[in-house]
């Protein structure tokens, strides 16, 4: 299922019942537990902010 890496993550951040995420790229898995995934999204929106870029999210897409 195709899914914007932000809303991954953050899926991963914000519910209660998830521990962190996996991903797995090219079959070698990565686990990133919800200490990881703030520090990352919170350094992804300000470096975002700092540049001007708008942060793809699937809630855009669908509109």
């Amino acid at each position: 299922m195709p899914a914007y890496t932000y809303d991954l993550l953050n899926f991963g951040l914000n519910y209660e019942s998830v521990n962190g995420v996996i991903i797995n790229p090219f079959g070698k898995f990565y686990p990133l537990g919800i200490d990881i995934l703030r520090a990352f999204i919170e350094k992804c929106e300000e470096w975002a902010a700092e540049d001007g870029i708008e942060i793809p999210r699937a809630e855009a897409r669908e509109a």
